[in-house]
């Protein structure tokens, strides 16, 4: 039986070493990129948390932390997150 694991084991190794290749070489659908602004004259996406309230998660909720680096309020109506 210990034979029959082993050979499991290395068959799923192999598996798994070549799905994260393909995971690495092959985009899925349309993948956005957010840039960080090149300038300091708008809010920016700070940091993103969307593993929030699962089992075992860090934190209870997702969060989104914006920055203002231009030093001005910034009045947020309207905006969106989706």
């Amino acid at each position: 039986m210990r034979i029959r694991f082993q050979k499991g084991r290395k068959q799923l190794s192999v598996l798994l070493a070549i799905a994260m290749l393909v995971s690495i070489l092959v985009p899925f659908g349309s993948v956005q990129v957010a840039e960080a602004s090149p300038r300091n004259d708008q809010v920016v996406i700070s940091q993103v948390y969307g593993g929030g309230g699962g089992n075992g998660a860090v934190y209870a909720n997702d969060f989104i932390e914006l920055f203002n680096p231009t030093g001005q309020a910034v009045d947020l109506t309207g905006w969106k997150v989706r």
